[in-house]
Order: structure tokens, then sequence, then C-alpha cells
């Protein structure tokens, strides 16, 4: 059935991987180096765009560096929508529920917010909190999964995928986005992750898909629908662009708070409700 997928290696080892995404640090995630078959994720690297492709998104803004992205499927080349389509499926959706026992988990056939990526040298991606809710329709956001594309990559290229501690103080882990690797991670309001050292060298190229539930988890829903940027990782260009990320620091951090206060203030008003007689 799957062509891409290494499925029956992945499904014998559901138990390993699902004790070692519990146990992880700072927050529930896996590295799989055996997710995909390596001749066709060749396949999928060799399908790659380069970086003058004329679909891509271009992002460059204080938060995404030299950033390029793709989630429109009418675009995409062959070989990722195949990639994607079998990330979707309902079989390795079990296999997802099994690893980081989340129930009922649902794909995004849009790929909103995911598909291909790109950064290029000089890129980086602010640590941040990514947004739970769907806007478009009630969905919330439980797990990322990245798969990197980008061969040899050496500590020179910098631009490691980085697991901070929730109020992004500490780099706690990093991530190699080297060829093969897959990085999966449930998004709460504690996953504090990105990549603040520069990119240098090689084009940072991966494949991203996000999963959802029709329903929140109360214990780790954070209430938000704005992505949380922790700007105070960002260099300042002179004492007013200090003064600038300073206030949108704060503004970023208020909201994130009273966000989840105010989600959580709707849930417990709502079960005060009464029942109707």
């Amino acid at each position: 059935m799957f062509e891409y997928l290494n499925y029956g290696n992945v499904e014998a080892s559901q138990k390993e991987l699902s004790q070692a995404f519990h146990s992880a640090g700072p927050f529930e995630h896996i590295v799989v180096k055996d997710l995909i078959h390596l001749d066709k994720l060749e396949e999928v690297m060799q399908s790659f765009p380069d970086k003058d492709w004329p679909f891509w998104k271009s992002y460059s803004g204080d938060h995404a560096k030299h950033s390029k992205v793709c989630e429109a499927v009418t675009k995409l080349p062959l070989e990722v929508c195949h990639l994607l389509y079998e990330l979707n499926s309902g079989p390795f959706l079990k296999i997802l529920q099994n690893i980081t026992g989340i129930e009922n988990l649902l794909p995004d056939p849009h790929f909103r917010g995911a598909g291909m990526h790109m950064t290029l040298p000089g890129g980086t991606l602010t640590p941040h909190i990514d947004h739970h809710v769907y806007p478009e329709h009630p969905r919330y956001r439980q797990v990322n999964l990245i798969i990197y594309l980008t061969k040899d990559w050496s500590p020179q290229n910098q631009g490691y995928f980085e697991l901070w501690d929730s109020s992004c103080k500490e780099i706690k882990k990093e991530v190699t986005p080297t060829f093969g690797n897959c990085l999966i991670f449930r998004t709460s309001d504690s996953s504090m992750h990105g990549f603040s050292k520069p990119v240098k060298v090689l084009n940072r190229c991966s494949i991203s898909v996000f999963y959802y539930t029709a329903t929140p988890d109360p214990h780790h829903y954070g209430g938000n629908s704005a992505t949380f940027w922790q700007p105070q990782t960002i260099k300042a260009e002179g004492w007013g662009d200090s003064l600038r990320l300073r206030l949108q620091n704060a503004m970023w951090s208020f909201a994130r708070t009273f966000g989840k206060l105010s989600w959580h203030c709707q849930r417990r008003a709502m079960n005060l409700e009464r029942e109707p007689r």
C-alpha cells in the first residue's frame, strides 16, 4: 500500500517510539530516522524546487527571515504530494495516535502552514509557540511532523531545530535538520521551538504536516489562534529597534497569558450553564 512510508518498521516499533516520545523533554517529541524509505526520500529531494521556483511564498520579516513556503497542493511536485498523502492516511494516523496517545487525530487536506519549506542562508525562525485553532474550521492542532531533506548538514551550517524551555530562556535540545531525520512533537502551550542561529551555506529544506483533533485538550491547549513569537532572541539594530522588539515581546507575552486565561474562563462558564429542563 505504501511506497514512501517504511510502514512495517515503524508499526513494529510503536511501543518503543511511544515511550521515547512521552519521556522526552522539554516537551514531548521523538526523532525517527527511518520513517521514509531512503530511496523514495531521495526522489522527493530531487523533485524539490530551487529557490527561484515561481510558486514559493517568500517571507522575510522579523520572525521568518529568508523563508519560502508552498502549501498549495496543486503546485507541489508529484513526489511530494504522494508522500504527504501517505502521511495523511488512516493507517499512519493510527500509528501516530499510538505513539502520541492522542485519540481521533485528523489530517489537514489543505496543508495550511505545512507543505514544503525552504530557508536560505541568513534565515532564522524566531522561537515561538504555534497557533492551536484552525481558523476556518473548529479544529485544534495537536502534532507537528517535519521531514528534513538537505544532505550533509554540519554544525557550521547552523539552523538546528531548537527545543526551548517554555519561557524561552534556554535551549534544552537541538535536532539536526539533515536528510532523513523526521521530527514529531506535540503542539502545546509550552512547545517553544524555532531556530535562532542563522542558516549558513546550504538551503535548509523540509516537508511538514500538522495534525488536529475536533475538540481541544484542556491540559495542553493554550487557547491561542495566533502564533506567539519571542522577539527577545532577535539581535536589535540600534536603540529604536531594541525598544520596538521589547514592546513587541511584552505584547506577545500579555496576549499569550490572557488568551489562555480567557479560554479557560470560557470553558468554566460553559460548564456552569444550567441544563435545559
